[in-house]
């Protein structure tokens, strides 16, 4: 904490510059940091070391325009503090404080102090100026991200819905082509599985009706051929489920072979210069 003493030297008051009244700097706070919009109180003591009493103002300054004016009333080898309440604004302020209006006169050169104080802004009340705060609206978003993402670093609600912008904003990571793949084939694979558990389903249907009518008329009546031995329509049905079943199960290794059909047909189709003319 800084300390600013206006010392006035024991003075004769039959001549100003037998005087010997000066200044030591020193300017202090309520308290620091403190950050723009805050009310804080500017401090300063005068030392009347004389054998006279002093009186007079003391005009505290922010950058050369005055804030305040406090009067002040200086015994005789006695000490008084001084202050002044000031709403801080952000950026540099040169606070400095000097007397005016002495009783007996005190020469401006010796009667003045100043302190040069940089008030930071603390959007989110952490007590952490927003130069230092990576976060500066505590929204769970750093500043350098919420530039990025083209949200506000100093509002943790940038569209106003009532959801802090780190719940609000779902970031989508650009998708690998790996993975794109990947997606494509689980994609496929529950939309096969659907199918395959409905064929299952159906063919369970089948059999039970099989069970349930062992003597089942034959789908054909062929001559010669004993009936028992031409499979009913049920029996059919049953032996084209389990296959689509096997085939639908293999769906894989029916892709390759289809795309491997097809680039054989496109190969051979452009080596040999497309289709002949007759």
């Amino acid at each position: 904490m800084l300390l600013l003493l206006l010392l006035l030297f024991p003075f004769s008051a039959s001549a100003e510059d037998q005087l010997n009244a000066g200044v030591v700097s020193g300017i202090w706070y309520s308290k620091f940091p403190f950050f723009a919009g805050e009310t804080v109180r500017i401090y300063t003591a005068i030392q009347n070391n004389s054998g006279f009493d002093v009186k007079g103002k003391v005009q505290f300054l922010r950058n050369g325009e005055s804030l305040e004016e406090t009067p002040f009333s200086a015994l005789k080898g006695g000490l008084v503090q001084v202050w002044a309440d000031w709403e801080a604004t952000e950026g540099t302020s040169n606070i400095s404080a000097r007397i005016v209006e002495a009783i007996p006169p005190v020469p401006n050169s010796f009667a003045t102090a100043q302190h040069e104080v940089f008030v930071d802004m603390d959007t989110d009340n952490d007590n952490l100026g927003n130069l230092q705060d990576l976060d500066d609206d505590n929204d769970g978003l750093t500043d350098e991200k919420e530039l990025v993402l083209g949200t506000d670093p100093l509002n943790p609600d940038t569209d106003l819905d009532g959801i802090k912008d780190s719940e609000d904003i779902i970031e989508e990571e650009p998708v690998s082509p790996k993975t794109f793949v990947s997606n494509i084939e689980a994609e496929t694979e529950q939309f096969i599985g659907s199918i395959v558990q409905n064929l299952k389903e159906q063919k369970k249907q089948v059999e039970e009706r099989i069970a349930a009518n062992e003597s089942q008329r034959p789908l054909l009546i062929l001559p010669g051929i004993p009936q028992d031995a031409v499979p009913s329509r049920d029996n059919l049905e049953s032996l084209a489920l389990a296959a689509a079943i096997t085939a639908l199960g293999q769906w894989k290794i029916i892709l390759i072979l289809l795309g491997g059909i097809i680039l054989w047909k496109l190969f051979f189709g452009i080596l040999l210069g497309g289709p002949r003319q007759a």
